[in-house]
């Protein structure tokens, strides 16, 4: 992947974020209200020659037009698969030129760097240090598979769909019922598309009411009933846009490029439509990491990366001790965004349990078990429901520094889980960092 930088209209440094480009960097990016997404990159020549682009994505074939007005494009062709965009340019005065914005992978070849056993296709550089690598195998499997085709349910394809309008308490039991931790949501002309609601909403909506602190059986009685009379429009948090953008993409588009901007762009989930606006498909994070466990044998030596070199992953886990309230753990997964935090000893810091937004599933909207927000945490993990308890780990999860990508990718589908905590050793395990769903498909993306 070319790492140089390029300089955005707003001065800030960016990086190329579609790794088969090498001759193309990101300058500025735009989502308009319909989700269409315009880009501006600069493409190069072989002689050096660039010129600055605006692309149109999500329509049923990208639209470029230069930016500088001398230039016209006079062809765009595109090879079968529709992978490699070539154009044909002139300027003014007659003077035309070649250029090509995405790389096109040999049919059945390696890249010449890599090494020759594809069982451990490992980049030796000059100075003896191993660069773990995605094969080429998997790259191709990614560009080959449309968005329409991913499917993890066995029975096939199922999507949910709110309204603005609906109550809100009717959204929370269908993704409840349906196993879900998100939907989208409708304008009131059935059509358009408004937003995402998700369980971080509904987190938001009840910490909020109730804040971190006590609890008494009026103060439940009223936001009850409250509750029971809002709408989804009331619960989404805003700014939209910012924290949830609504990024749908095209049947016929590659899962390479969803892969793309869940890893780089760090969205949980982009909706597949028809031209029509009709919503087909939904493709989450945890899709594809699943999708990436099922192909493990064709990722390459990246699965043997070890976790304390993955980049951005050692750090400070946010925590809760396990005598604090549970409203407490979802006050610090709203407040820094997270899906989840980790339950740690009063005393050792070691890591007992973890409390996610999925748990908060455990809060009946009938404020029966509102109550449960006020055990310790502790106590709300061990307490449970007993559907819950079926569907998350019994003990916490974690691996060692040292361990692999393939045994964080493993253990995060064996437990269906969302995060991986590392932690210092098996003795102590004091949590020393987190992988995130995200994190492991940026690794697999960073390193085509």
């Amino acid at each position: 992947m070319n790492k140089d930088e390029s300089k955005s209209s707003s001065g800030k440094a960016t990086h190329s974020i579609y790794p088969l480009d090498k001759n193309r960097k990101l300058l500025s990016e735009t989502v308009d209200e319909n989700g269409v997404k315009r880009k501006v990159f600069r493409v190069f020549a072989e002689n050096g020659d660039f010129v600055d682009f605006e692309m149109e994505e999500h329509l049923p074939k990208p639209q470029f037009r230069p930016i500088d007005a001398k230039w016209s494009v006079i062809a765009q062709e595109q090879d079968a698969e529709g992978y490699l965009h070539k154009l044909m340019l002139a300027t003014d005065k007659g003077i035309t030129k070649e250029f090509y914005l995405t790389e096109k992978i040999p049919e059945g070849g390696k890249r010449k760097a890599e090494d020759e056993n594809v069982n451990s296709n490992k980049k030796i550089r000059a100075t003896g240090a191993i660069e773990y690598i995605t094969n080429d195998a998997f790259t191709k499997l990614l560009l080959r598979t449309k968005v329409e085709e991913l499917q993890t349910d066995k029975n096939g394809i199922h999507i949910y769909v709110a309204y603005r309008s609906h109550p809100a308490k009717d959204v929370f039991h269908g993704l409840i019922n349906q196993g879900f931790l998100s939907c989208p949501v409708l304008n009131k002309d059935g059509l358009t598309y408004h937003a995402f609601i998700d369980m971080l909403d509904f987190i938001n909506y009840f910490v909020g009411e109730f804040g971190a602190g006590g609890k008494n059986t009026l103060t439940v009685m009223d936001h009850q009933q409250a509750f029971k009379d809002k709408k989804v429009k009331e619960i989404i948090r805003s700014p939209l846009k910012k924290r949830n953008p609504f990024h749908p993409f095209l049947k016929g588009y590659s899962l390479f490029s969803v892969m793309e901007v869940l890893a780089i762009e760090g969205l949980r989930h982009v909706p597949i439509v028809e031209e029509n606006g009709k919503l087909i498909n939904m493709i989450t994070q945890s899709q594809l990491v699943e999708f990436v466990f099922k192909n493990m044998k064709f990722l390459g030596s990246i699965k043997e990366r070890k976790v304390n070199t993955i980049n951005h992953v050692m750090h400070k886990v946010e925590s809760v001790k396990k005598t604090e309230l549970a409203v407490t753990a979802f006050k610090k997964i709203v407040d820094h965004n997270f899906t989840g935090v980790a339950v740690v000893d009063d005393n050792t810091s070691e890591l007992v349990g973890n409390i996610s937004a999925r748990d908060f599933k455990a809060i009946d909207v009938d404020g029966k078990w509102w109550s449960r927000l006020f055990l310790t945490a502790e106590s709300f993990v061990h307490n449970l429901p007993a559907d819950l308890q079926t569907v998350r780990p019994k003990n916490p999860i974690f691996v060692l520094p040292e361990d692999t990508l393939e045994s964080v990718i493993t253990k995060i589908h064996d437990n269906k889980i969302h995060r991986v905590f590392i932690v210092d050793d098996a003795t102590h395990k004091i949590p020393v960092g987190i992988i995130t769903l995200r994190d492991i498909l940026k690794e697999i993306i960073d390193h085509v």
